[in-house]
């Protein structure tokens, strides 16, 4: 569908029927309206983007390094309440992670599984091997490499200290790492580990398309921070973590628990704060999501390098709020995004990541996210979207390079006021731009009482370069809404315009910059248009 600007305008039969006139005039008036509401519209979108690049590039930089991070970690350890309690007993880590690790404690014929509690203190890891002076329990293999045959909850009044060293989560022993208190890890390596083998462990083999079911996968190591949270992480490695599980279980995790544990901790629940932390240049490989999150406030992803997790590279979701994602390295994300952000994470910034070859898209948001800025950004080379906008208004794409991407440079997606504005968009598999209404009423995996949408799809495009994408510069599916503005169109597929938008070229063209519009749409010159 056309931009709103050059919709036709009703016409009057010539034999003066008043009723017909009166319907005339009442649909004029309907459009002037729907036209101002857009108008406005735009310009709140206006203001609003220059304060979010603003703050963005205002930030203090220099208080998010890795010597920042190392210089947050306690120089004093104190403390001597670490033991060994039976599992079933500590309801703060949650039932359902008791509950999915027993399939591995049985298999081991642990009958009385065991977690290491970690509380009123500060300590390293020395420390807890000290403490725990059992090396059925920790076992120092070599200098500074510790290999973990329980799992370890750090409660709210300590904090664990995890600096050059290696971390080895036996994969036999069923252990994790879950954290109330704080968490500090730099210069240090984090990792899965099956004894027999002697590294990390291979995964099983899951269909791909059951690896997103409960129940498919044995259960394997990951960090989980839940309320109250900090974790702050640096310059460290985290590789072979995470499955399928029900809560926090996919690699590293920062999330709310669920709401049924919440009801029965109320008291203490309500007093946490929405976990939170800063990683900054870490690595993530070959864990199950190279990061997630769930109502998590204010973290801080800067600077990482994510690559060959199973099915999404970087994946906050369900309500998490001001996360700035900047100047990451995120490929081969094998089953999915590199990027995603889904379930209304709102009010937060996703700028200047690279973004490639993943199985999906480089950038996706989704589900109802809103207030997002996606700035600057390269995404290139990835088998789905370059920047991916589904279900989810008011947002802005700002100042990307995305290019060589098997499908569309730019997909909006039953998404209004969609803000896309000096974007480079290159030689993409399908369109340039796509903006598209699309019925999925009968999509399985979605939940539509957590997941509402409407079917509907607006977006401006202004001030784009749009180069060489193979079926066509720009296209609308369904009664997808486009406005553009100040664009320059070089050599796009057959056509500029395509898909719904092609019968209304010539205006679309005039409204873009002015000129005078070509008699037909093949017509319009190939060369490059500058307004």
């Amino acid at each position: 569908m056309i931009a709103l600007e050059s919709v036709v305008k009703p016409k009057c039969l010539a034999n003066n029927n008043k009723i017909k006139v009166f319907t005339g005039v009442f649909v004029v008036v309907i459009m002037l309206f729907v036209v101002s509401s857009v108008s406005a519209q735009q310009t709140n979108h206006a203001d609003k983007l220059k304060t979010m690049l603003s703050d963005y590039r205002d930030m203090d930089w220099s208080q998010y390094t890795v010597e920042a991070v190392r210089r947050r970690i306690p120089k004093k350890m104190y403390g001597s309440d670490v033991e060994s309690l039976l599992s079933a007993r500590l309801y703060f880590i949650g039932s359902q992670n008791i509950q999915e690790m027993q399939e591995v404690w049985q298999a081991q014929g642990i009958a009385r599984p065991k977690t290491i509690v970690v509380a009123n203190g500060v300590y390293s890891v020395a420390d807890l091997h000290r403490l725990i002076d059992d090396d059925s329990v920790i076992e120092k293999t070599k200098d500074d490499t510790y290999l973990f045959r329980q799992p370890v909850y750090v409660t709210s009044t300590a904090s664990l200290v995890i600096s050059d060293a290696t971390i080895r989560l036996s994969l036999l022993h069923g252990v994790f790492l879950v954290a109330d208190g704080q968490l500090f890890i730099a210069d240090a390596v984090i990792t899965s580990w099956d004894e027999r083998a002697g590294n990390e462990g291979e995964r099983e083999e899951v269909p791909a398309n059951e690896l997103l079911l409960y129940g498919r996968q044995t259960p394997r190591p990951y960090i989980l921070m839940n309320e109250g949270s900090q974790i702050y992480m640096a310059n460290s490695r985290v590789s072979g973590l995470g499955y399928k599980g029900k809560r926090g279980t996919f690699g590293l995790s920062i999330s709310k628990r669920p709401f049924v544990v919440t009801h029965r901790l109320h008291g203490y629940i309500r007093a946490r704060a929405k976990p939170a932390g800063w990683l900054i240049g870490n690595t993530f490989t070959n864990n199950f999501f190279g990061f997630y999150s769930n109502q998590a406030e204010d973290v801080i992803l800067l600077g990482n390098v994510y690559y060959d997790n199973v099915i999404y590279n970087i994946d906050p979701h369900d309500y998490s709020e001001r996360l700035i994602i900047a100047r990451n390295l995120t490929y081969n994300a094998r089953q999915a995004h590199g990027i995603i952000i889904s379930r209304e994470v709102n009010n937060s910034t996703i700028a200047e990541n690279l973004s490639f070859s993943n199985k999906g898209s480089g950038i996706m948001l989704d589900r109802n996210c809103s207030n997002t800025l996606v700035y600057s950004n390269l995404t290139i080379g990835n088998e789905g979207d370059g920047i991916a906008v589904f279900e989810s208004d008011n947002n802005f794409v700002v100042d990307n390079i995305t290019a060589r991407n098997v499908r569309n440079g730019i997909y909006v997606r039953n998404s209004d006021y969609i803000n896309t504005k000096n974007n480079f968009i290159f030689r993409n598999g399908n369109a340039g731009a796509e903006t598209a209404v699309v019925d999925i009423d009968k999509l399985e995996t979605r939940n539509f009482k957590l997941d509402p949408y409407h079917k509907s799809a607006s977006a401006l495009y202004e001030g784009n370069q749009f180069d060489s994408n193979l079926h066509a510069a720009m296209t609308a599916k369904n009664k997808g809404v486009v406005t553009v503005k100040n664009n320059k169109f070089y050599n796009s597929g057959p056509i500029f315009f395509g898909g719904e938008l092609a019968p209304f070229a010539e205006n679309l063209w005039h409204q873009n910059n002015g000129a005078t519009p070509a008699s037909e749409a093949s017509h319009i010159p190939r060369q490059p248009v500058s307004p």
